[in-house]
């Protein structure tokens, strides 16, 4: 059987087209809006790892760990952008806008998450590619991009995102790895990813 047979019609020796296409129908399938919720946003389920990452309460979620440091870098950066834009800012009014409104706020914290899930997929696609082949990689990065598992494991703005991407970029440094040279910094790039 002729390699990349596999694949009906145009898809055939057309992986990047097709890799684009699941990208983009992944981040559709994880960008739905939210459902309304009338209350606290510090105390909602969907804002807390935002709410924790600019201190506004101490409980991180168990799950949201990681994406509560991740939040804590990106609104670490806005904060100091804004400052410098408006000098008499305080860190009390760039929290206030969480509550004003707070899924506005929550939008780079979003944003951050679908372009980690896009690069899970795209480096899912490289490690199979690797690992296999091209027709494998488009099937692999199907799966990441949209599985209904995965779409609920990495929709929001938890961990689930931010988990699955260090997950493959520890693999993928893990086989470009020439261990029989083995490098130091490879490997604990690897443990640490991992």
């Amino acid at each position: 059987m002729q390699r990349g047979s596999l694949l009906p019609g145009w898809t055939r020796g057309h992986s990047i087209v097709v890799l684009s296409l699941i990208v983009i129908f992944g981040m559709l399938s994880r960008s739905a809006p939210p459902e309304e919720s009338a209350g606290d946003p510090v105390s909602s389920d969907r804002y807390r790892p935002v709410a924790a990452a600019i201190g506004l309460t101490p409980e991180v979620p168990h799950d949201a760990a990681l994406a509560t440091w991740m939040n804590t870098a990106l609104y670490g950066v806005q904060y100091a952008a804004t400052a410098v834009r408006s000098p008499g800012m305080s860190g009390i009014d760039f929290c206030a806008s969480f509550f004003r409104d707070p899924q506005r706020f929550c939008a780079p914290a979003t944003l951050a998450a679908l372009l980690a899930c896009s690069l899970s997929v795209i480096l899912t696609f490289t490690l199979v590619t690797r690992l296999m082949d091209p027709i494998a990689g488009v099937a692999c990065a199907f799966l990441v991009a949209l599985h209904p598992a995965s779409v609920a494991f990495t929709s929001g703005i938890g961990s689930g995102a931010f988990s699955l991407l260090f997950l493959i970029c520890g693999l993928l440094v893990a086989v470009t790895l020439d261990w029989r040279e083995g490098g130091l910094p490879a490997v604990v790039a690897i443990g640490l990813s991992l």
